[in-house]
């Protein structure tokens, strides 16, 4: 990756802070609300597909930890398989053009 796209990315990571923690406070889940900054994905591919030649429709940032992995609609679900083997309760989409956050045990969906 060249300096001027890491550039690029960390840009676009202030700016998905900034508007993170301007409209947040508007959801009620606690988990949401305790976030204070925005985990984003580091690379567009779920992991563990990649790990077991395995394919992804959409990919999941978590934000307690940042690992990034494929959604319900993929095959082997791995985020809400990571989410019942650590209890990290938030998610936020990873997909490009999509800011909302989702919370496993409130059930809370967020956008921002």
């Amino acid at each position: 990756m060249s300096i001027q796209d890491k550039d690029h990315q960390r840009n676009q990571k202030d700016h998905y802070d900034q508007r993170f923690r301007q409209n947040i406070m508007q959801t009620t889940c606690s988990h949401i609300q305790e976030l204070t900054t925005l985990q984003v994905a580091d690379e567009h591919v779920c992991e563990e597909c990649i790990k077991q030649h395995g394919t992804w429709v959409h990919l999941r940032t978590c934000q307690t930890c940042g690992v990034t992995l494929c959604c319900d609609d993929s095959p082997m679900k791995h985020m809400t398989a990571h989410y019942h083997e650590t209890s990290h309760p938030v998610i936020s989409s990873a997909e490009p053009g999509e800011r909302w956050l989702w919370c496993y045990p409130d059930k809370v969906f967020a956008e921002y």
